[in-house]
């Protein structure tokens, strides 16, 4: 899993996009602004970790998807998930 990022920028204020790709599909995309100068860890959001008792449904109810949407969005075919498996909960645009 992936929760953060750490880059250095060269000035305070300084624009990034984040795009991450598995097998060449975008699940994950992210842009911001840096706080500071320097090196900087940027902590992902809109990713979330499976935990104990959760299931597509409650998932997607939790961030205002379909469970249909939620499975398109991770590639999934069938409804079950797995304690810590990582999924992606927001629409990603390139």
């Amino acid at each position: 899993m992936i929760s953060a990022v750490g880059t250095y920028f060269s000035e305070s204020g300084a624009s990034y996009n984040i795009i991450i790709k598995v097998n060449g599909n975008v699940i994950y995309s992210q842009n911001g602004k840096s706080s500071l100068r320097g090196y900087e860890t940027i902590t992902l959001d809109k990713a979330i970790a499976v935990k104990k008792g959760d299931t597509l449904y409650s998932i997607a109810k939790k961030y205002n998807l379909t469970v249909d949407k939620l499975k398109s969005l991770n590639n999934l075919t069938n409804n079950l998930v797995s304690i810590g498996q990582v999924l992606v909960v927001n629409e990603v645009s390139e």
